[in-house]
């Protein structure tokens, strides 16, 4: 038996951390676990696999075997940006063409899937487990800026600038010790679990700043400033005035929360489930580094004798020479990063022998994802570099899910599945860093094949995005105005191992 225990946990540790689905509202998942996921999350009122854990902790309760499951999901993103960022006409570095497309890097996202629900002996009623998934996934990477002309000046070569410039990615994995039991002669059954969370979140991207508020933090005198520049509108009358920076931002944390949920099962045809995740708060610690360009131009070279001597010797380079670049690196920051409570219930109808409805409905609690506000160890970066502001203001949601299951023989398991997801990121606020472009229609379908211990699994999905248009929207230096579409194809193909840790 203990061959099998160490199998199970190599497994469980050793590709559990890389696990993923599509993505769906937000950050999260579509789906944690091959049958849930063929379901499109139609599960609170089944939960029964390992899976449970997330969907409805209290479905372990009627888990007989310890489960782990690995595999490989593959998503070939189709997202299409058909950019319209300008201002005045000015491009100012993003793309401005109407008529082209773009793209993100990754089209074909392949993942590795492992996760699973490890059950000790019964004590009575009462099941124990520990699972292992990752509920957050978001990976996102684009070319959409590159530095004007007026950056380049006589420059050989000219200043180049990082290929990946908008790039997100964002993982949470949650180990998750379950407790469930059942009652009234396994018609209910309670289950509670706690989500020990770890995320981690690498994300940089391109930041202009108008020139007269890039220098007065360096130099204090804002209302000398404030009279240089309305005295010279020369020295900002064009877009290549504004200051560029890249940033990057890595950092993790701990995390800790919970879940708990009831299903109840009156009789041999109905369950309902209802299930509850709390809010997780993670106070990200990490390194912030930003690169910071500076332009080369007339207004430049004129504002030499008019601003030049109010500036510290160290800043004085600004205005020497051709575009000059700095970098700030090996800064310790801190952020806040929220992941949403939600709330959400089914119910599973089984027809006959052979066919299963069912439905779910849950509510999300997006609107914690307010804003990230970054601050610094550092009392000097603190003082130079302020306090790096993202804002998010996303809305809370509702997703619907329904689903059928077919079970035409004891060692086959059809189903497919449909999910209606709302977008919680409202347009003054999109960027490319989270690729949730708008409203959610997905379409899954999928089988399983079990053979003693053993089930393989396959799953299909189809994701297609409400086209969002952000033309209106003037907000440049926060998201970057155009029109967006997204199609999503994710194949999935999983084995399941269920055994009995305590056999002999």
């Amino acid at each position: 038996m203990r061959s099998k225990l160490f199998f199970a946990v190599g497994v469980f540790f050793c590709f559990s951390v890389f696990a993923a689905a599509a993505f769906g509202g937000g950050f999260a998942v579509t789906g944690v676990g091959p049958r849930a996921a063929g379901l499109c999350g139609a599960f609170r009122a089944i939960a029964d696999d390992w899976s449970a854990a997330y969907w409805n902790p209290a479905g372990l309760a009627f888990q007989t075997k310890s489960q782990v499951t690995a595999g490989t999901s593959i998503i070939s993103s189709r997202v299409k940006y058909t950019p319209k960022a300008t201002i005045n006409g000015y491009g100012l570095g993003f793309p401005s063409d109407s008529s082209e497309e773009r793209f993100p890097f990754d089209r074909n996202i392949p993942l590795a899937i492992a996760s699973g629900f490890l059950r000790f002996p019964q004590l009575g009623r009462l099941n124990l487990g520990v699972a292992l998934y990752v509920p957050y996934h978001n990976h996102s990477q684009w070319d959409l800026f590159s530095l004007p002309y007026a950056f380049k000046g006589d420059t050989v070569p000219p200043f180049t600038f990082p290929e990946k410039n908008f790039e997100s990615r964002l993982r949470v994995a949650d180990v998750h010790p379950t407790a469930a039991i059942s009652l009234m002669d396994g018609k209910l059954a309670l289950g509670a679990g706690v989500s020990i969370d770890r995320a981690d979140w690498n994300f940089s991207r391109p930041i202009l700043t108008p020139v007269e508020q890039s220098y007065e933090p360096l130099v204090g005198e804002v209302d000398t400033l404030e009279k240089i520049f309305n005295n010279h509108p020369e020295l900002k009358s064009r877009p290549e005035e504004n200051v560029v920076s890249i940033v990057r931002v890595g950092a993790g944390s701990w995390g800790v929360g919970g879940n708990a949920g009831i299903l109840y099962k009156p009789n041999e045809k109905v369950s309902v489930g209802l299930a509850y995740h709390s809010p997780v708060r993670f106070k990200l610690k990490g390194e912030y580094e930003q690169k910071i360009y500076f332009p080369d131009n007339d207004a430049k070279r004129l504002a030499r004798d008019q601003i030049r001597d109010f500036f510290p010797d160290q800043y004085k380079f600004i205005f020497d020479g051709q575009g000059k670049d700095i970098f700030i690196g090996g800064n310790g920051a801190q952020l806040t990063l929220n992941l949403p409570q939600d709330f959400g219930g089914g119910i599973a109808y089984k027809i006959n022998t052979q066919w299963t409805l069912a439905t779910d409905l849950a509510w999300f609690n997006w609107k914690k994802m307010d804003s990230v506000v970054i601050s610094f160890d550092n009392s000097s970066a603190a003082a130079n570099l302020g306090t790096p502001t993202y804002r998010f203001g996303w809305k809370n949601t509702v997703k619907f899910s329904g689903g059928i299951l077919f079970n035409p023989k004891p060692s086959w398991l059809f189903r497919a599945g449909y999910f209606f997801d709302q977008s919680p990121i409202p347009d003054s606020t999109f960027n490319p860093w989270f690729l949730d472009v708008g409203n959610k229609h997905s379409f899954s379908a999928g089988f399983s094949y079990l053979a003693g211990h053993w089930e393989l699994a396959y799953n299909v999905e189809l994701l297609a995005a409400q086209k969002r248009d952000f033309s209106s929207v003037t907000g440049l230096f926060e998201n970057l105005p155009g029109v967006y579409r997204d199609t999503r194809f994710t194949t999935t193909a999983s084995f399941t191992y269920r055994f009995d840790i305590n056999a002999k």
